[in-house]
């Protein structure tokens, strides 16, 4: 007779846990080359054996609601979108990889951050030639870093960022397959060769720049770190207020984002930003991101060297399109009692906000004005409404901007638009946040000085 075996159930550590997709792992998990959660995704569909749209139907179904919009190209990770979490938690719980996948996302500084503040809404892939080069299956994935913007170089490599096939010119679709992504789509040519490395003829400017996205990436990839606080940014700028807001030396873009936050303190930053903040004040972008009242206090770069410059990166007007809309928006909101709510178009062209800039402004401003307006054109006749508005403008052009002088307008906008006084004067009430709106575009154009418009501030 066989000697009677013991049976032992395994400890919590070892028990399975079954798992709606498979429990596939994020690579290189606490580095600078953090898989993207878009490459995680992508060798997911492959390892299942489905189409990426099916994968995004499984994965809306499982959270209920839409949160992956079909065919987009775009990352759905990379933007700040008050969906952002839901999205990352839905992978999570399918595959069981709970508080663990975010961290190929930048969800540490998402609070902080503006929505595409990493990179821009219609993104391009990019791609190190020598890492396709030199794949390898079973350890190779796509790091985040290659969808940040102001990321250049492969950290690994030092080579360029290309998004373009060297053989055909073209670009090469996001969402493209696992096991055809480093092959042309259109050509075949394959994406991948020996790139010379340019990282040693970098001035040393570019080289920090570099540095600092992958010590931001490397923040974002480690699992022990939480969410930071959403006012991070702004105890900084706060604290730097106090100790340096009035100094005679303080360079002129530097004044204006301090001043930009005063005047609209609920407009979060981007990437870009905080870099070129960073390089001014002489700290790195962690120094400001996890310290930021003491960061704030050293003695800033600018005032050991007079001859600093700026960071060359993209140009922008000191007070972004995008601010001004979401000011002009609250400014119509706290009126709508009194006031009428126009397109969201025709308060962007008068804020000098363009069609991409209105991505920026926060999601919950566009989301409440919409809804205010749909209850608002229940009771008004938009169309009459906004035909109106053209002549209260040019009646406004005549009268000093204040709200007490808005009765002087009101016969011309009843003769102009056969509007009876109630509804001429909500028209005039517009006309006056629309007029300041589009003050305030001019102004940032005329106001500031050329050497400023060449530099950037704002995304």
């Amino acid at each position: 007779m066989a000697p009677e075996q013991s049976f032992k159930p395994l400890s919590p550590p070892q028990a399975r846990m079954w798992t709606a997709l498979p429990p596939l792992q994020l690579r290189g998990t606490g580095t600078a080359q953090v898989e993207s959660l878009d490459h995680y995704l992508i060798r997911l569909v492959d390892l299942v054996g489905i189409t990426h749209d099916r994968m995004l139907e499984i994965c809306n179904a499982a959270a209920g609601q839409i949160l992956f919009p079909p065919h987009g190209t775009s990352s759905p990770f990379l933007c700040n979108e008050t969906e952002l979490e839901a999205r990352i938690a839905a992978i999570e719980r399918l595959t069981g990889q709970n508080d663990l996948l975010r961290h190929g996302t930048p969800w540490a500084c998402s609070a902080v951050m503006g929505v595409h503040a990493f990179s821009s809404a219609a993104r391009a892939r990019r791609w190190c030639p020598v890492c396709y080069l030199q794949w390898d299956v079973d350890r190779s994935a796509e790091p985040l870093t290659w969808s940040i913007e102001i990321k250049k170089l492969c950290s690994l490599h030092g080579s360029e960022l290309v998004d373009r096939c060297r053989s055909c010119g073209k670009a090469q679709p996001v969402r493209t397959h696992y096991r055809a992504r480093r092959a042309c789509r259109f050509c075949r040519t394959p994406l991948g060769w020996d790139a010379e490395p340019v990282s040693a003829h970098l001035t040393p400017l570019d080289r920090w720049v570099e540095s600092q996205v992958d010590q931001v990436i490397e923040l974002c990839s480690d699992p022990a770190q939480e969410k930071l606080p959403a006012d991070r940014f702004h105890q900084f700028l706060e604290a730097f207020s106090v100790m340096h807001g009035d100094r005679a030396d303080l360079p002129s873009a530097l004044r204006s984002v301090v001043s930009l936050w005063s005047y609209a303190p609920a407009t979060k930053i981007s990437l870009k930003m905080l870099v070129n903040l960073a390089g001014m004040h002489g700290c790195s972008v962690l120094d400001i991101l996890l310290d930021p009242v003491r960061t704030a206090q050293r003695e800033p770069f600018f005032g050991f060297w007079q001859g600093f410059d700026y960071l060359p990166l993209t140009p922008r007007s000191r007070l972004r399109g995008s601010v001004r809309l979401q000011v002009a928006l609250r400014n119509l909101l706290r009126r709508a009692a009194v006031c009428y709510l126009p397109s969201l178009a025709l308060v962007a062209d008068h804020a000098g906000c363009k069609q991409p800039e209105i991505l920026h402004v926060q999601n919950q401003v566009l989301a409440a004005y919409r809804q205010a307006r749909r209850v608002q054109h229940g009771k008004h006749k938009s169309k009459l409404f906004e035909q109106a508005i053209q002549p209260a403008l040019d009646a406004l052009g005549l009268i000093q901007i204040k709200r007490v002088m808005l009765y002087k307008i009101v016969p011309e906008i009843v003769t102009a638009s056969r509007l009876d006084k109630t509804d001429a004067r909500r028209i005039a009430e517009t006309a006056l946040i629309l007029r300041r709106a589009k003050r305030a575009h001019d102004a940032s154009l005329a106001v500031l000085p050329d050497t400023a418009r060449d530099t950037v501030w704002l995304q």
